[in-house]
């Protein structure tokens, strides 16, 4: 067949990093994935891939070393979130939850079949994301702000590239059960 169509369910761990010294990684978070997935087999063993998937619970959390305003042009953080003219003090956590509409793009490659496994790669994967909800939660000096809305201080669209190894198994002529594990960054 040229043509392979499924549904995609995929748990995720997600994690934030940076290139900044002063701020550091905190943690990770699960999420989740689902969507429809499309295949395209210019020969037996290699396709082209596609489909439109949603993400939900994406990001991470992050503490900031230095006070700072970590989070312009979000509403008024009440006093009790303020150090003196500095609007975050430091030691200032803050978790991101993310949700995107995503559409990936990329290449798969497949083995032969082994009874009824068949093995793949795909790789690169490119994921054009579409940011859906933004919300945050803040932690700093004893005081918290929870599911604050972050879309202003989160860009709107993320490209992330990727791999991912897998199996194919052949429950009938027309069915297949896939499961694989997937390396993303964006």
């Amino acid at each position: 067949y040229k043509y392979r169509f499924g549904a995609q369910i995929s748990p995720t761990i997600n994690w934030m990093s940076t290139n900044d010294k002063r701020i550091t990684s905190n943690g990770v978070s699960a999420g989740f994935k689902f969507g429809f997935i499309a295949e395209y087999y210019f020969s037996k063993s290699y396709a082209v891939t596609s489909g439109l998937g949603f993400s939900l619970n994406q990001g991470g959390s992050l503490k900031y070393a230095n006070a700072g305003n970590y989070w312009p042009n979000i509403a008024a953080l009440p006093d009790s979130l303020r150090l003196g003219a500095t609007p975050l003090a430091a030691g200032t956590s803050i978790s991101y939850r993310l949700k995107y509409i995503e559409i990936p793009i990329g290449l798969k490659m497949r083995t032969r079949d082994f009874g009824f496994w068949r093995f793949f790669a795909e790789l690169p994967i490119f994921t054009f994301g579409f940011l859906n909800t933004a919300k945050g939660d803040l932690t700093t000096k004893g005081a918290e702000r929870t599911s604050e809305n972050v879309s202003k201080a989160i860009n709107g669209f993320n490209i992330s590239w990727g791999v991912g190894l897998g199996a194919d198994y052949e429950v009938s002529e027309k069915t297949a059960l896939s499961a694989g594990l997937y390396f993303n960054q964006g």
